[in-house]
């Protein structure tokens, strides 16, 4: 990955993680954690993975409204970001906290039946 890259892909991460938890007003959007953004060689995808903790309903109620908030994200992008191309955003669930959590409290309780 290319220095440009990887400063495109951070400033993509915060930004997009402050206009997700401060400025998108859609009810259906739980708190969301931006995990990390990958980009694609030609810096034309970015590949963002978020977080969510909660039940199934309020998680595809999340995904439907970033995904309709795609246009308004890019939009804003495009205003702040210094690159040729406005990368589109593909949202990606991460359920790796999730999986964490699983796991401690199965190590957990193994511990407890030692």
């Amino acid at each position: 990955m290319s220095q440009r890259s990887i400063k495109v892909a951070r400033f993509l991460k915060k930004e997009l993680a402050q206009l997700i938890n401060q400025k998108l007003k859609d009810p259906r959007i739980g708190f969301v954690t931006i995990t990390r953004v990958e980009l694609s060689p030609d810096l034309k995808l970015a590949r963002v993975y978020y977080s969510l903790l909660g039940e199934a309903k309020e998680k595809k109620s999340t995904e439907v409204a970033l995904s309709r908030a795609k246009g308004f994200l890019k939009k804003h992008m495009a205003s702040h970001l210094n690159t040729r191309f406005t990368p589109d955003i593909e949202f990606i669930f991460d359920d790796s906290i999730e999986y964490n959590l699983h796991l401690e409290e199965i190590f957990k309780k193994i511990k407890e039946d030692q």
